[in-house]
């Protein structure tokens, strides 16, 4: 009998840090490569065979062969049953156990075969997206991302797509390949208001697809294509596959890069992520707006240990980066050695996109590296004790 849903555990596993976990434990790691190294605490030893994967989260040791994922490692550690060490590692990062003491096989397998219904639906809609961008009725679409300065590689890299302005498209689309309309409603997909029928949400936008970082597809967001079409942004609701504050755009594509250069460049936006991956910032993410979320931390810290905020110096573009910083999330979690190791903050990317484009026209593969001195706003940097900021040596809008 399981006792908890298999996608809980997915994404209980997807957001702990391994590394941090174990260190946590008073085992002591040195970086070596890609891996973790240091002795093994479930067995006596003089030189260090026991290694640890943080990007793909397990542990092995080459002398006992004890090896497994995070879970296992707290049961092993801790001497605990598979359900304590679940409790014990959601709590450590803030995710909420369901309730599930009295939970069966065939509740959790239908909850299971619900969140495969909904990655293949956001399959089938991404592809249709795709398709309705290059009809005449695309056009429009077309040209706004041509607008924006990015290439037809950059565009199939990204998936964007289209969204028509028919009420039913995707709909009928998603009906005729077999899914079921309460699960469309469920998706976010679709959406009924009162006692209206079900209708698409997505209606004459330029679609983008959000990806979890294991490459899935889980939620979209849609750009309005006219003046005064409100909201300007349009994003998929949270759902059983899809939750906004441990999702960060672009991962999927730029974790290859991040972990082998230990820093991240974060942008505002998906169109910011673009064009910075196009320009060869290849390590880049994007927050897509939002306020820096712990999850969201301690995923990029996962591939990470330092990170530079590109943003707007807009009101809007600011209120994310204050957050952050008032609430030390990027520099939380994790020990000394593991934190973030410090945070500069540079002009936004999208205020900047076409003198960037030029400069970086036809380079590719090249990771950003954090800029210099003089172009350096703001800092943070993991201490003892707290954060310590470092003050402005550079103001104003790029333009």
């Amino acid at each position: 009998m399981a006792l908890f849903p298999a996608g809980f555990i997915d994404d209980l596993k997807s957001h702990a840090d391994i590394v941090q976990v174990v260190q946590e434990r008073g085992v002591q790691l040195r970086r070596s490569g890609t891996a973790w190294k240091g002795l093994c605490p479930f067995h006596g030893e003089k030189t260090p065979s026991f290694q640890v994967h943080g990007e793909r989260g397990f542990f092995h040791c080459f002398g006992c062969g004890v090896g497994g994922d995070v879970i296992k490692f707290i049961e092993l550690f801790d001497k605990v049953a598979f359900p304590e060490a679940v409790r014990q590692l959601a709590g450590r990062f803030g995710l909420t156990v369901p309730e599930s003491a009295d939970s069966s096989k065939n509740d959790d397998e239908e909850a299971r075969r619900e969140r495969e219904s909904l990655l293949r639906a956001h399959e089938v809609a991404a592809a249709w997206f795709r398709e309705q961008l290059t009809t005449p009725a695309g056009a429009a679409a077309r040209r706004q991302l041509k607008d924006r300065g990015l290439t037809t590689e950059t565009i199939e890299q990204i998936g964007a797509g289209f969204a028509p302005a028919s009420r039913e498209g995707l709909k009928t689309r998603l009906l005729k390949e077999g899914f079921p309309l309460g699960g469309l409603l469920r998706s976010g997909l679709l959406v009924q208001r009162d006692e209206g029928a079900p209708i698409d949400r997505f209606r004459n936008r330029l679609m983008i697809p959000i990806h979890r970082e294991n490459g899935a597809i889980v939620a979209f967001g849609g750009r309005a294509m006219e003046d005064g079409q409100q909201p300007k942004y349009l994003n998929s609701p949270e759902t059983p596959i899809y939750v906004k504050g441990r999702t960060l755009y672009g991962l999927h594509l730029s974790k290859t890069s991040i972990s082998r250069v230990k820093h991240a460049v974060m942008v505002e936006g998906y169109f910011d992520f673009a064009q910075a991956w196009q320009a060869g910032i290849t390590n880049a993410v994007a927050s897509s707006g939002t306020a820096l979320t712990p999850a969201q931390a301690r995923l990029l810290k996962r591939f990470a240990s330092k990170v530079v905020l590109s943003f707007d110096p807009d009101a809007a573009g600011q209120q994310p980066v204050g957050e952050a910083l008032g609430a030390d999330v990027l520099a939380a979690g994790g020990g000394e050695e593991r934190g973030v190791g410090g945070v500069g903050l540079l002009p936004g990317v999208g205020d900047r996109a076409d003198e960037e484009q030029q400069r970086h026209d036809g380079v590719r593969d090249r990771d950003a590296q954090p800029a210099p001195a003089p172009r350096l706003a703001l800092g943070l940097r993991r201490r003892r004790g707290g954060v310590q900021r470092r003050g402005r040596a550079g103001q104003g809008r790029r333009r």
